[in-house]
């Protein structure tokens, strides 16, 4: 463990990190020595941080940037989002835009340089990090999207809330009538021992783990809600499982990554369609940046907070979240 904060608010991440910081300019500059145990060779490598991971809210704290539900709020691009009225209040949405202009390392910079002369953010970018300071860690493409809060606890969790949320007995989209049915089809599944969890009712949902709503995704989702969820909304949903099934393959090609980067694209555009402008969150936003992170630095499995999960005893159990990262540090000529 590099650290560990407690208290009434946030840490000021400059000061939080700088241990951490100092450690990773020392292994990158002085490095280790360590001897092989085959051969009995004393060796000398170098070590530096090349991927962080980080939920939603924790990202920007470490970038210094905006939080999401600011304008510029994206870590990714120079999305502007627009707030607009939801139930009694606002809520800050990100509608679907064909083209994005990215975030990169050299343009924060120049933003970041105007935020300390203006004294204020520019563009989404408050100020320098000191994460920039660790060799070859790169502020905007080492900050992934990680699919376990994104997707999982995100964009598969608030659909479900919207398609049962009574609320919303007026919308197309609506199937809590269902329930029963739905409960039918999904407790009958007998999952194989590689699977931790055995199915629990959707009228439990609020208490999934992050892991029921993977499996959710990706194994019962399709056949449960055949015939249930109307053919438009079917369709979309299908999309979403698909592209994300692919992103977590061990081997993915770059047809793939094409078809993938589309696929959310369509995604992304037929669900506001479908429910609305409202509901863009930026979950749903994030999904149009998997592909990169996915280009960079392989599948979603390698790096994601799945992997932190595991040492604290959360039980989880994917076949390809169990595999160990080689993302997070680059030690020598290997990775």
């Amino acid at each position: 463990m590099a650290g560990l904060w407690f208290g009434p608010g946030k840490p000021d991440m400059n000061v939080f990190l700088e241990p951490f910081v100092d450690e990773c300019s020392a292994l990158a500059t002085d490095g280790f020595n360590w001897t092989c145990p085959e051969t009995d060779v004393c060796m000398r490598c170098t070590a530096t941080a090349v991927v962080c991971v980080c939920d939603a809210v924790a990202r920007p704290l470490v970038q210094n940037f905006k939080q999401f539900n600011g304008h510029y709020g994206c870590g990714f691009c120079f999305d502007i989002g627009e707030s607009i009225e939801k139930g009694r209040g606002w809520t800050t949405v990100y509608a679907f835009q064909n083209s994005m202009t990215l975030r990169s390392r050299d343009n924060t910079r120049a933003l970041v340089l105007e935020a300390v002369k203006t004294g204020k953010p520019c563009m989404g970018v408050k100020g320098p990090s000191l994460l920039s300071l660790i060799s070859g860690f790169d502020i905007i493409k080492g900050l992934v999207p990680d699919y376990m809060h994104c997707i999982c606890l995100g964009v598969v969790r608030q659909m479900m809330s919207l398609w049962l949320d009574t609320k919303n007995h007026n919308e197309p989209f609506y199937i809590g009538q269902l329930t029963q049915t739905v409960d039918t089809k999904l407790l009958s599944i007998k999952p194989p021992c590689n699977i931790s969890r055995t199915p629990r009712s959707i009228l439990q949902f609020k208490f999934w783990k992050a892991h029921e709503w993977l499996v959710w995704l990706l194994y019962y989702s399709l056949p449960v809600l055949r015939d249930v969820l109307p053919a438009a909304y079917y369709a979309n949903w299908a999309l979403l499982v698909d592209c994300v099934a692919i992103l977590l393959g061990v081997e993915i090609t770059p047809a793939q990554l094409v078809y993938c980067e589309r696929g959310f694209k369509a995604f992304v555009a037929d669900f506001e369609k479908l429910y609305g402008k409202k509901h863009m969150s930026f979950n749903v936003h994030q999904t149009l940046h998997l592909v990169q992170s996915v280009y960079d630095w392989g599948p979603l499995w390698s790096h994601s907070a799945f992997i932190f999960g595991r040492p604290l005893g959360l039980g989880l159990c994917h076949r390809k979240s169990v595999r160990p990262s080689v993302t997070l540090v680059y030690c020598g000529q290997t990775a």
